[in-house]
């Protein structure tokens, strides 16, 4: 057999996955973008959700 064919016959391993908090941001980045020209639509729900976590 020639020079490296046993690194051939080698499967490589697969990278490692991201962290589940990694993939959570991805998504949460992703989403933002994809909404980013509907910013006017989520204020009154951002106001909303600001209120709730304000209120005692």
């Amino acid at each position: 057999m020639g020079e490296g064919s046993e690194r051939a016959a080698l499967i490589p391993p697969e990278a490692a996955k991201p962290s589940l908090s990694a993939r959570l941001r991805a998504w949460a980045r992703d989403e933002m973008l994809a909404q980013s020209m509907r910013w006017r639509l989520w204020a009154p729900v951002a106001f909303g959700g600001g209120a709730a976590i304000y209120s005692p």
